[in-house]
């Protein structure tokens, strides 16, 4: 739909399939800027309530609700040292936000180009450093992406619900693996944040450095 103009939020929207959301003007993507070329996380071995690998912020004055579709991370640079991989995601509606600083703001793409590329969407990415957790932290979803080191150009992806499942495949190599991790789902509305916390446990030596591609659909309230 030429401008960008969707129609208000209703139950029939939620059914549709990313398709019909993208021919209406409503669905989003981000990545890393220059394929190839991975953002850095740093070295994290343990859940720190006070870094995160990826945050999708909706301001206070965008008028919409945020759905998180998925997460796809390929490490360009594996965490050398690590055991496994982990992640948590968190939703917060902290008035001031959660993220403070640091990272690589990626830029948002509309996946129709029938519709403009104006969102109000705020998507960070890499060594974020937040502020301290509110009353209202919601902390919605625990997972693996793998129980072991991870290799180079493999990829995971956070599903957000939909028809993804919980799997992992090979991906032609002897090692590694495309998996696929279901968290279900995460919705911000206006002055809310979805928050994805990531760690390797044993990582002591390089820190882990991702390409990403996010997406999600926006909504009018």
């Amino acid at each position: 739909m030429a401008g960008n103009q969707e129609k208000p939020r209703t139950h029939a929207f939620l059914n549709l399939a990313p398709v019909g959301i993208a021919d209406d003007g409503s669905y989003w993507k981000a990545t890393n800027v220059t394929p190839g070329t991975g953002i850095a996380q740093g070295i994290i071995a343990a859940y720190d309530a006070l870094k995160a690998l990826f945050v999708l912020k909706n301001p206070t004055t965008s008028g919409k609700v945020y759905y998180m579709d998925y997460l796809r991370l390929i490490p360009t640079v594996v965490p050398a040292s690590a055991t496994r991989s982990e992640i948590f995601v968190v939703l917060e509606n902290l008035a001031n936000f959660r993220y403070a600083s640091a990272g690589t703001t990626l830029v948002q793409k509309n996946a129709s180009m029938q519709s403009d590329n104006a969102s109000a969407a705020v998507a960070v990415f890499g060594a974020l450093v937040l502020n301290a957790a509110g009353a209202n932290e919601r902390k919605l979803a625990r997972a693996q992406l793998r129980n072991a080191i991870p290799v180079a150009f493999e990829e995971y992806v956070v599903s957000f619900g939909g028809t993804r499942e919980h799997y992992p495949t090979t991906m032609g190599g002897t090692t590694g693996v495309r998996n696929i991790v279901n968290v279900g789902p995460a919705v911000a509305g206006p002055g809310h944040e979805v928050i994805l916390h990531s760690w390797h446990p044993s990582n002591a030596t390089t820190g882990a450095t991702w390409e990403v591609e996010a997406a999600w659909f926006e909504r009018l309230v």
